[in-house]
């Protein structure tokens, strides 16, 4: 899957390539040029999945043949090692509690994930420094 800068869709790149750059040399985010539909089929499979499990089945779409099945089964299952449980705010709309991560703050889901990636794909050791306000 390529990936395109929100400040420039012609600044196109691979999965590895925005992991390691970060931000577009253009300051632009990278978003995926497609977002690949999820079956009904694989939605119901979710019902009876690890969270671990969910998250490796949702990122193999975007990171392609880049890691391995395997590599991301575990990957996902130790960045994703937490309750994220579905809870109902009133009738008829849920949310999604992202705060039962290690610091207790959304970005545990996001920077646990991303500090995976980065050592799966990068080169040599990484330094992750992730700060929230």
């Amino acid at each position: 899957m390529k990936y395109f800068s929100t400040n420039n869709s012609d600044q196109v790149v691979t999965f590895r390539e925005g992991i390691l750059r970060g931000l577009a040399p253009d300051k632009g985010l990278y978003f995926p040029q497609d977002i690949p539909r999820l079956s009904n089929d694989v939605l119901a499979s979710f019902e009876n999945m690890a969270l671990g499990q969910i998250g490796a089945e949702i990122m193999s779409r975007y990171v392609g043949d880049l890691v391995g099945r395997d590599e991301l089964d575990a990957m996902m299952a130790d960045a994703l090692n937490f309750p994220i449980p579905l809870v109902e705010v009133e009738e008829g709309i849920w949310s999604l509690e992202l705060f039962h991560g290690p610091t207790m703050a959304f970005k545990d889901v996001g920077a646990r994930t991303m500090s995976r990636m980065l050592a799966a794909t990068g080169q040599g050791n990484s330094t992750v420094l992730v700060a929230t306000s």
